[in-house]
């Protein structure tokens, strides 16, 4: 006896009520899922793409006065769950490709023979409150993990140190290492500031003149970007290790400077705005035993090289008293880990290995920003210069003192902090 019209079309309803009800309630059971949203936003890489393709944060700073501090944005691609997938057949063929199409089309395929679930990618909180953001980082850091796509990589860019580090394992970390940055031994690094940022000026002083000599009209084209880079290289080197990287003339200094630039290149390109979207897509990729994925970064390589010089020196001058009492990050961290070896010396390394990069990147990042909002708003980089300018300091020369930097110079302090 076949099913009356009535039946079959009741039937046909419920399986759509089912399957619109199912994904309303993925997308409305996130709190993410009932912020605002961008318009648009491509079929497939969602609004990444369009947050990847903008220059200096446009797509973030559009949204956030159209949408409001807290927004929610597509995500790119999709992600593969429930799935236990042929490693060997899918490592084999990476080794013969490079071709990031094909091997998407491969895994995904893959995945469905060994019964993943496709699903699109969840909705992305874009956050610019400064309490959000404080409740997030600060407040309550080991509640919100990091992402799988940013593990995998940092691993093989720094080691697996503080910026890797989850829950109870960051927490030890972080307090082996407070004793670093009290206040006083910060203080400490204010004469290394100030050398650093004195020798930046001479050097860049001695590259404008020569190249003003080439020039028929005398000006001269700076990249500030360089330039910043390595006096914040060289500020980390001095009060972190000791080690003079020249204002970027050392052969570290000029190897490191080098292999990020290259990283950076390969961010700007399409597919290093794809290759992480892969990653989530299909995180075992970071686990496949294949070369190109396993090789180490070469600035790890790098610093690791420079840090087990610097730490077999440091060993070789233990009985000195000025070593015994040193308060830099590497007296530090030797003190803490008088006789590592193995494991525990690799992760020593990456510690190493990890100040040296966010201790100068982060902070040339900063300052490269913070000249670019001034040279857009000139006539608030003029209300600084005449500040900084016309002010005297109690220091040498009528340098401001790290007590005069805090206190006495408001608009610096501004700028400085909204950088």
């Amino acid at each position: 006896m076949g099913l009356s019209l009535e039946t079959k079309v009741i039937a046909a309803t419920a399986i759509v009520a089912y399957f619109v009800s199912k994904r309303w309630t993925s997308q409305r059971g996130s709190d993410v899922g009932r912020l605002k949203k961008p318009t648009g936003g491509h079929w497939l890489w969602g609004h990444e793409y369009e947050a990847w393709s903008t220059t200096d944060g446009e797509f973030y700073i559009n949204n956030v006065h159209e949408l409001g501090q807290a927004f929610a944005m597509k995500g790119g691609l999709f992600i593969l769950t429930d799935v236990t997938f042929a490693s060997v057949s899918t490592s084999v063929y990476l080794r013969r490709t490079s071709c990031l199409v094909e091997f998407t089309l491969l895994a995904f395929v893959n995945g469905l023979v060994h019964g993943g679930v496709v699903k699109q990618s969840p909705d992305i909180l874009a956050v610019a409150d400064p309490a959000a953001i404080s409740h997030i980082y600060s407040k309550h850091p080991y509640e919100y993990l990091k992402s799988q796509i940013i593990r995998p990589l940092i691993d093989r860019l720094i080691g697996k140190s503080l910026v890797w580090a989850e829950g109870e394992q960051h927490r030890r970390q972080r307090q082996m290492l407070a004793p670093v940055f009290t206040n006083e031994n910060v203080k400490r690094m204010d004469e290394e500031v100030h050398n650093a940022a004195d020798k930046l000026v001479d050097v860049l002083r001695e590259h404008i003149q020569s190249e003003r000599i080439t020039e028929k009209d005398g000006s001269v084209t700076v990249n500030i970007l360089e330039w910043s880079c390595r006096a914040t290289l060289d500020i980390i080197g001095n009060v972190g290790f000791g080690y003079d990287f020249q204002c970027g003339r050392s052969e570290e200094a000029k190897a490191i400077q080098r292999s990020w630039r290259e990283l950076v290149l390969m961010g700007m390109d399409f597919m290093g705005f794809a290759a992480p979207l892969v990653v989530r897509a299909f995180p075992f990729i970071t686990d496949l035993p294949v070369r190109q994925i396993q090789s180490q970064g070469e600035i790890k390589t790098i610093i690791k090289k420079l840090a087990m010089q610097l730490i077999e020196q440091r060993r070789a001058m233990q009985n000195d008293e000025g070593m015994k009492n040193g308060k830099d990050l590497m007296s530090t961290l030797l003190k803490l880990n008088e006789k590592a070896e193995g494991a525990d010396l690799d992760q020593l390394l990456d510690h190493v290995c990890t100040f040296v990069m966010v201790g100068h990147e982060t902070t040339s990042a900063a300052i490269n920003f913070s000249l670019l909002e001034l040279a857009r708003h000139p006539e608030m980089q003029e209300k600084l210069r005449k500040e900084v300018s016309e002010f005297v300091g109690s220091g040498p020369g009528g340098e401001p003192t790290y007590e005069e930097y805090q206190s006495k110079l408001p608009y610096l302090d501004a700028v400085c902090k909204e950088g």
